[in-house]
């Protein structure tokens, strides 16, 4: 089985297991979920992570069901830390032009996201302590 397709069936399978939790546990919960890191294998192909991405990306557009940007973020999170990404989960929020509150949710390495495709514009992060 090629890397790429392999790869693709973590995602369907870390997504569809994510949004079944999503309905059971708490966001604490899943939160512990996504940060297992199982890189211990040595069997896993090297991916830079942009490319995990980018196939995770494919996999969500490709379903005839829609995740919530948390579940996606939840989900790609797990699958870098599979590959041995130091990935976190980032939750923000921002007030529209309307005055309308908004929250989103995204995946960063080393502080930055994983997709610069300015999603993220306006979105301040919510600290993690309080």
């Amino acid at each position: 089985m090629s890397g790429k397709l392999l790869t693709a069936l973590r995602s369907l399978t870390l997504l569809l297991c994510f949004r079944v939790l999503a309905h059971f546990v708490s966001f604490s919960r899943l939160q512990a979920i996504s940060e297992v890191n199982t890189q211990a294998k040595t069997d896993r192909p090297a991916m830079p992570a942009k490319a995990i991405a980018h196939i995770h990306n494919r996999v969500c557009s490709c379903l005839p069901m829609r995740f919530s940007c948390l579940i996606r973020s939840l989900a790609l999170k797990r699958l870098l830390r599979t590959y041995g990404h130091e990935a976190c989960l980032k939750i923000g929020t921002k007030i529209t032009e309307q005055g309308t509150f908004r929250a989103h949710a995204w995946v960063e390495i080393a502080g930055q996201s994983v997709f610069k495709d300015g999603s993220l514009t306006g979105f301040v992060p919510v600290p993690e302590k309080l």
